[in-house]
Formats: C-alpha cells, structure tokens, sequence
C-alpha cells in the first residue's frame, strides 16, 4: 500500500504538524476574535458613548446658559445683573468648548452633524448678544415666550434631534458589534469543530497505523512464546519500520518452528537409539541387558522377603533362524 511507504517517522513528523496545524488555527482563530470584538468595542465606546455624552452636556450646559439668561432678564440689581453675564459667559465657553472635543473625537463628519445646532446656537448668541448690547433693555425679550426663548427652543430642538440620532446611530452601531461578535463566534466555533475533528482524525490515524499494529506484534510475540507456532504475523506486507519489525517477528517465527522440528526429530532419533539399544531388532523383544536388569531387580526384591520366578524358553536353531533373517 502507498500509504505505508512513508517511514513511522515521518508520519509522526507528519502528526505532529497536524496537530501543530490545529493548535495555530485555535489561536489565530482566537487571537483575531478577540481583536475584532475589542476593536468595535472600543470605537463604540470612544466613538459613540463619548459623543453622547459631549452632547448631552452641550444641551445642558445650554440650558444653564438659558437659566443665566433668564435670571439677567429678572435682576433689577446690577452686580445679580454681572453675575448672571459672568456665569452666562462661562456656560457659553463651555458649549464652546464641548463643540469643539466633539468635533475633534467625531472627525470632518461632526461639522455636518453639529450643522443645525451650530446654525440655531449662532442664531441664538446673535440676538442674545445684540438684547446684552442694548444694557438689557425690552426684557420680555428674554423672558418666557419672548424672540430668546424662542430661539432657545430652535436651540435645545436641534442638539434633541442630534442627540436622538446619534443614539440611533450608536444603537445601530452597537447593533452592528452584537451581529460581528455573534459572526465571529460561529466562526470561532467552526473553526474549533473542524479543528477537533481534525484532531481527532490524527489521533485515530495514529492508534490505527501505529499503536494498534504495534499491539498486535506485541500479542503475537506473546503467543509465539507461550507455544502456539501456526500463528501468522501481522503487518508483514507493509513498507514501513512495522513491516520489519513484522517480517523480523516473522523470521523469527519460522527458526522457532525449524528449530522445534529439530528438537522432536532428535527426541525421536534418541528414543530409537533406546529402543534399539534395550531390545532385539528381528523380534522386538527385550534383549540381554534388559533381561539381566530385570534379573537383578527380581533378586533384589527376593532378598528383601518377596519372591520371583524365571521361566526358560528354547527355540531351536534360532540363531540359524536369526542369522538368515539378517543376511
């Protein structure tokens, strides 16, 4: 088989990459999961979560400057009349400043964003400025339902409707986070699959070619040692370290065979050797020495108490008979 061409080595190097390969897959599949959530994570919460909150403060650093505006309009004292200008003026560089943090956190697209709201504030610093110019005069102008509330209204209706937009988009956003991290996963989880799977192919692949092989030499060793000779090796047709080892095992096998061959035919060779040496070759009885042997046992046993008989027999012209019979 092709298959078995390659050395034990090299499949094992071969293992060993596999098994590399789904380690690095695992971790890069990881790595990058992990850096894709963490990247949108982090615009979301810079991006989105910033930027609501610097809106939310321009809208109610304004409306601070509206109740500024408003407490201005109702002083009859000047210095409540100062104070309300300084704290107006204070809250006036705040929006200023929140604008401009949103402006460099959002990019070139905050400016399109802020458009309306920078169009109804300007309007609104425009007549607030000119109502301050004129000392304060025709208060009602300031005063609820005047042309300034009206233009705080203009005001606080642009930067509501910028806000609910930027929390659309931030939700979609979010949204969009939610949809990738879900995306990933499964990806992540395919990934982990096939990898396990592939896995688990190597580990069979290796118990299969290698470990289960090497077992059955093991247990063919075994019972080569405990007697039984007609076994047959496995794995002696493969190209492999196992195929010699099996072809070696079976070499083995066959000398044990000869050699127990060997052995029998010697047992056998030394009991003829017996018989012949204790018996007559033409009639197959006891020869002389087995006679004087038993004879001596007899009388042993005699004189011990116990009795024997010898019975003689004659056969005429035996030896005659005997020398013909080998001639």
């Amino acid at each position: 088989m092709a298959y078995f061409r390659t050395s034990i080595f090299g499949r094992l190097i071969l293992y060993s990459v596999w098994l590399a390969s789904c380690v690095v897959i695992l971790a890069v599949t990881s790595i990058s999961t992990m850096h894709v959530i963490s990247k949108q994570t982090r615009a979301l919460q810079q991006v989105w979560l910033v930027g609501a909150t610097q809106l939310g403060k321009i809208d109610y650093d304004a409306e601070v400057f509206r109740v500024a505006e408003l407490e201005r309009a109702m002083a009859t004292d000047p210095a409540d009349q100062r104070q309300a200008d300084r704290q107006a003026t204070v809250e006036r560089d705040k929006v200023a400043q929140l604008r401009q943090d949103y402006l460099v956190s959002r990019g070139a697209e905050a400016a399109a964003t802020l458009a309306p709201f920078d169009s109804a504030w300007n309007r609104y610093m425009k007549a607030h400025d000119a109502w301050i110019s004129g000392s304060g005069g025709a208060g009602a102008l300031a005063r609820v339902g005047g042309e300034l509330d009206m233009d705080d209204q203009a005001v606080n209706a642009a930067i509501d409707q910028i806000i609910d937009e930027h929390a659309d988009r931030g939700q979609w956003e979010a949204d969009s986070v939610a949809w990738l991290v879900q995306r990933v996963s499964l990806l992540a989880e395919g990934v982990t699959v096939a990898a396990l799977i592939l896995l688990g192919y190597v580990l069979g692949r290796a118990r299969k070619d290698i470990i289960w092989p090497l077992a059955a030499i093991t247990r063919t060793m075994t019972l080569l040692a405990s007697g039984d000779r007609e076994i047959k090796v496995p794995g002696h047709e493969r190209d492999d370290e196992i195929g010699e080892m099996a072809a070696a095992c079976e070499v083995f096998r066959v000398n044990v065979v000869v050699l127990d061959k060997a052995h029998e035919a010697a047992r056998l060779a030394e009991a003829q050797a017996q018989l012949l040496a204790r018996h007559d070759m033409l009639t197959g009885l006891p020869n002389r020495r087995v006679f004087s042997s038993d004879l001596q046992e007899a009388l042993a046993h005699a004189r011990t108490g116990g009795c024997c008989s010898v019975l003689l027999l004659d056969l005429d012209d035996f030896k005659r008979v005997s020398t013909q019979s080998w001639a």
